[in-house]
């Protein structure tokens, strides 16, 4: 006997990254004649999380238009700087109210190991930047910085720049770069103390805020001594040397 007889229930986390492709095999597995008539599926994620590069602008999830959807969350605590929170805030509230985000300003520490930091130069200056750190004598930035590009094309050259400038041919620069880009290099669900993203507007269009929220919150506390530390590129967003402000510790259930 199929073992799809015996489902009653499936479950789908993070159902904003589902694909067309994906939602047409739930489709499929929903028609089989030897599925229960009454199997249910139940959809969980966060809206303003970022979805597949290759949706188009006008292309919702078709589970959307049958979402009960809860109060939104409009302030974040996963970063131990209050600057990260307050840009993934930022970020957050312009998908919701679908407008440009409002951006606040940014304070990191003298190291670069804490705070916010707006890069307004180029991507392969911000390569650079990343490759003085693979380099450097700082272990914590070898071991827990990530560039974060968009795509997987994107990431091929990124590799194919930095491997030059690293000091060490051994050194797997593949690892330490990643993608907003669903698959096995994608940047969704990991953590790190200090990311780099390399994404500016003209790459991602209309995913842009969804991507740069995704982005901004691979950036997390370590330890007491490294709160979250990201490095975004943007023309307009204002950041300064400094002491970073440090955001209170919150239970599980407070966090986003």
């Amino acid at each position: 006997k199929d073992a799809h007889s015996a489902i009653d229930l499936i479950i789908v986390d993070e159902a904003s990254n589902l694909n067309k492709a994906q939602l047409d095999q739930l489709r499929e597995l929903l028609n089989k004649s030897n599925v229960k008539s009454n199997m249910k599926m139940i959809f969980l994620g966060d809206q303003s999380q970022m979805t597949s590069v290759n949706q188009s602008p006008h292309e919702h999830l078709a589970v959307e238009r049958m979402m009960e959807r809860t109060m939104p969350t409009t302030e974040v605590f996963r970063s131990g700087s209050a600057d990260i929170s307050n840009l993934q805030t930022a970020y957050r509230n312009a998908i919701f109210k679908d407008k440009d985000a409002i951006l606040p300003k940014g304070t990191y520490d003298n190291d670069r190991n804490n705070g916010l930091e707006y890069f307004q130069k180029g991507k392969k200056d911000m390569y650079d930047l990343f490759s003085n750190d693979l380099n450097g004598k700082d272990d914590f930035k070898k071991n827990n910085t990530a560039l974060i590009v968009y795509t997987k094309a994107d990431r091929e050259a990124a590799i194919n720049y930095v491997q030059k400038k690293i000091d060490d041919p051994n050194f797997d620069v593949g690892s330490k770069i990643k993608t907003i880009e669903e698959g096995e290099f994608s940047a969704q669900g990991l953590e790190y103390g200090r990311v780099m993203v390399a994404i500016e507007e003209a790459d991602a269009r209309h995913l842009y805020n969804k991507a740069m929220l995704t982005a901004a919150t691979r950036a997390m506390k370590i330890d007491d001594d490294h709160n979250g530390y990201a490095l975004v590129m943007s023309t307009s967003g204002y950041s300064e040397a400094g002491e970073p402000i440090i955001v209170e510790t919150k239970t599980s259930s407070e966090q986003d």
